[in-house]
């Protein structure tokens, strides 16, 4: 382009070497008609003048219907074609019409037609008020009024400036070459301004008021712009005018850079469908400079930082670049990315996200995007901040295109950034201090609802999260869980950690309907385990390997921990969570507790009890409306089963002072005065399994039941523990009618207070003890004496403190001391005296 500009300003130069002449004074009020003037610089033809009429005025030299024609170096002047009468073609000529003109004169670099020159040969200045015209091979340009400094190699067109720049592709002189082959589009950019300054000296065009340029995909409006030609260097420069190059063409360069200044808008030319698809894309800047050496297209503001647009979506930033043909491009400071989340599912609102950071990159190509820097997602369910961030991108196979060539015809060099094809997101990563924060409805943030870790990803097919690092942590008020690596399930309600999985539970407040004792109780949770998971979405949260429970009420290990849940309304529309809303074991919101079941190596401690077994199984039931607090409760519901498989063993050690109010009273941890003595040891019961129906009021113990102290032992393969409610205000309840000896259950008096970690409630009293199958009782008396009593089965009735020992058909019960073995039909064993009486039948043998 520039030697194109150059060549104009030559001809105004050349219209001053033609008024400076010597002796033009003499000429004064010469009229000259049909003239015809060649211009010469250092011996070489530069400039052809043609003239309807020349005339001297004063010091002016005048030119009326004035051709210029610009003539390259090394033209044949044979062949220069006279110019009187030359008319210019449109501006908006077809290509055809252009080769046309331009076919018999390959010779010239371009003319200059006006009505009317006038040249100051003592200022050596050029004006002229009429409409201009210049045409050349690449470069058209209409405009009204023109000056030109020949000292300082400017030209300024005054008004109205109209210009069309024709890319390399369209170059007539390409075209009319032999064998040439015509291009499929006619590549150019259209511009119009107020006015426009050729500068020479520092190889500028500037167009200056209401510039707009239509390219072929874009729109440029502007206040300025300053198109920068490539130059030579002083040493380069100085030899070409010194050989008489100054105004030849041929050796002039192109166009290497553009800047844009004030108001730039820059809007892409987008088909209708395309609008509505995504709305239409505009770039906001004070300043937009484009440089085809680099290839890159920077935006910065003064008043405002820049911005592109498309549809609702933006981003901006203090310092835009754009890198044509690498697709990408790069934000430096203040960085802002807003985006548009479509629903998720019908119905459902459409929501604003917006990432802010201190720069950003995003490479169309290799289809990733990077935010540097305080990186904070402001979103309307959460708040995201950490140091880094990158979005990578996934081409649709079925959207994928070729990847399409980028305008040649541009002054703005604004890309497309299609890069051929659609994306959907693929993966984010977040890296360096990684922290969520919740909001609520209204869209404020919930300080104590939090996640946090070292790096962050969610792989957007898989729909997981994954938070790894500095103890990644996920907490809600006084709930959290952490381990080395959690996974969120986004979509499915589901969290996962491992390698040292750590839930803890904050104390709930007690409620009206909560017990004095439970609320004393109540205080912090930890369940510590090798992994967990905690699947909301299937209503299971599962601990794995070296579980362990620390409660106040309650410590456990075990090797596996299962937890059922119980959706509360499952016929009812379900409500999708997302992944901070899960972190709930004892309060879930829409589920509430089924179960519960510990395996492999269960050991669980409660202040005064010490349990072990293969497997252990808490079944909770809903609780009804308005009904008394029971053992333990979640959310609505209350323990009602507890089942042990496997090699039970329950160890009861007596608190201080507990063994002689046992003495005292005939009560406690001693099977309500059944195991009485002197032991202040602990007191076990083993089987082979065990279970305690709240629902029943029954304990049952099967397989190989042993109850021990260091003083008592009761052997058998069945028990049972029958408790009930204690009378109101005495502690006594009414009396219930007393089975026959033959008869299994039966209700008797019950005692004081409770047996708690017998009964396992802090509101039912044991009522009697039933033992079935190869019974075995011994006990040592306050004088040391042992005592034995053995038969079918043993009954218990705590009320009454006496057991009585039966038979089965042709086999009596027995008792044993001070070595010998009396039968009879029943063995009455009384804990208050410590005597054992044989009824009917008796008979007496000595023992081995």
């Amino acid at each position: 382009m520039k030697k194109i500009v150059m060549a104009m300003a030559v001809g105004a130069i050349a219209l001053a070497a033609w008024g400076a002449a010597g002796g033009l004074e003499e000429l004064r009020g010469l009229v000259l008609a049909h003239a015809k003037l060649p211009v010469y610089n250092k011996q070489t033809l530069q400039i052809m003048v043609f003239c309807n009429e020349v005339e001297r005025q004063g010091r002016m030299m005048v030119g009326t219907d004035a051709v210029l024609d610009l003539i390259r170096r090394d033209a044949d002047v044979d062949s220069i074609r006279d110019g009187w009468g030359l008319r210019p073609y449109p501006l908006d000529a077809k290509l055809p019409e252009v080769l046309k003109f331009w076919s018999d004169r390959l010779y010239s670099d371009g003319v200059i037609i006006t009505a009317r020159a006038d040249v100051d040969q003592e200022t050596r200045m050029a004006y002229g008020d009429e409409p201009v015209f210049f045409r050349s091979p690449l470069l058209d340009l209409n405009g009204i009024g023109f000056e030109a400094d020949f000292d300082k190699r400017t030209v300024l067109v005054k008004e109205d400036v109209n210009i069309v720049l024709r890319m390399q592709s369209s170059d007539p002189r390409e075209l009319l070459a032999p064998g040439a082959k015509q291009p499929e589009k006619y590549e150019f950019v259209r511009a119009v301004s107020d006015s426009m300054r050729i500068d020479m000296a520092n190889n500028q065009i500037l167009l200056v008021g209401n510039v707009v340029v239509d390219e072929d995909r874009s729109i440029v409006n502007c206040d300025r712009m300053t198109i920068f030609l490539n130059r030579k260097d002083d040493a380069a420069l100085k030899a070409a005018n010194d050989r008489g190059e100054l105004g030849s063409g041929s050796d002039m360069g192109g166009v290497s850079r553009v800047l844009c200044d004030g108001n730039v808008v820059v809007t892409r030319k987008l088909s209708p469908e395309e609008i509505v698809e995504s709305g239409e894309q505009k770039a906001f800047a004070d300043h937009l400079v484009y440089d085809l050496a680099m290839g890159t297209v920077t935006l910065t503001g003064d008043r405002q930082l820049p911005v592109v647009k498309r549809g609702r979506e933006s981003m901006s930033g203090s310092t835009m670049t754009l890198h044509r043909e690498e697709q990408r491009a790069v934000i430096n400071g203040k960085s802002k990315v807003i985006v548009i989340q479509p629903p998720e599912k019908p119905g459902d609102k459409e929501n604003f996200i917006t990432v802010h950071s201190d720069d950003a990159e995003f490479d169309y190509l290799r289809n990733y995007g990077d935010f540097k820097g305080n990186v904070v997602i402001d979103d309307p369910r959460m708040q995201l901040k950490c140091a880094n961030m990158r979005i990578d991108l996934k081409e649709l196979p079925e959207a994928k295109a070729a990847l399409p060539k980028e305008a040649e015809s541009t002054l703005s060099g604004m890309p497309s950034f299609d890069a051929g094809s659609k994306r959907e997101l693929d993966r984010v990563t977040c890296t360096g201090g990684v922290e969520v924060v919740r909001r609520d409805e209204m869209g404020r943030l919930l300080p104590g609802e939090r996640g946090s870790s070292k790096e962050a990803v969610f792989d957007y097919m898989t729909r997981i999260i994954t938070m790894t690092g500095d103890n990644p942590t996920l907490t809600r008020n006084a709930d959290s869980l952490s381990g080395r690596e959690l996974q969120i399930w986004v979509d499915g309600e589901r969290i996962c950690a491992r390698d040292g999985s750590k839930v803890v539970l904050g104390a709930r407040s007690a409620g009206p309907a909560q017990s004095a004792a439970a609320a004393a109780g109540a205080g912090q949770t930890v369940i510590l385990s090798d992994s967990s998971d905690l699947n909301y979405g299937g209503n299971l949260l599962t601990f794995n390997d070296n579980v362990k429970v620390d409660d106040a009420r309650l410590k456990l290990d075990c090797d596996r921990m299962e937890i059922f849940l119980l959706e509360q309304n499952p016929a009812g529309a379900k409500e999708k969570k997302s992944a901070a809303d899960v972190l709930e074991l004892e309060n879930g919101g829409d589920r509430s507790l089924s179960k519960v079941v510990c395996t492999g190596r269960v050991h669980a401690v409660d202040p005064g009890s010490d349990l072990r077994s293969e497997k252990l199984t808490l079944t909770f039931r809903p609780q009804a409306p308005g009904a008394p607090p029971g053992m333990f409760q979640s959310d609505g519901t209350e323990l009602a089963l507890i089942e042990a498989d496997g090699k039970l063993v329950v160890v009861n050690t007596p608190e201080p002072g507990e063994q002689q109010q046992a003495a005292a009273t005939g009560i406690g941890r001693n099977l309500g005065g059944l195991m009485k003595g002197g032991s202040a040891g602990p007191r076990t019961i083993s089987a082979d399994r065990g279970r305690v129906d709240f629902t029943k009021h029954l304990s049952e113990f099967h397989g190989n039941v042993h109850v021990r102290d260091d003083e008592n032992s009761l052997k058998c393969d069945d028990m049972y523990l029958y408790a009930g409610k204690p009378a109101a205000g005495s502690g006594k309840e009414g009396e219930a009618p007393k089975a026959g000896i033959d008869d299994d259950p039966f209700a008797l008096p019950g005692a004081e207070t409770v047996p708690a970690r017998i009964s396992l409630t802090d509101t039912l009293d044991l009522k009697r003890v039933l033992c079935q199958n190869n019974v075995l009782f011994v006990r040592r008396t306050s004088d040391g004496q042992v005592q034995r009593a053995g038969g079918h089965q043993a009954d218990y009735v705590v009320a009454d403190r006496v057991m009585v020992v039966t038979g089965e058909p042709g086999k009596q019960p027995w008792m044993s001391a001070e070595g010998r073995r009396m039968y009879a039909d029943r063995i009455i064993v009384n804990v208050e005296n410590e005597t054992m009486n044989a009824v009917g039948n008796t008979s007496t043998v000595a023992e081995n």
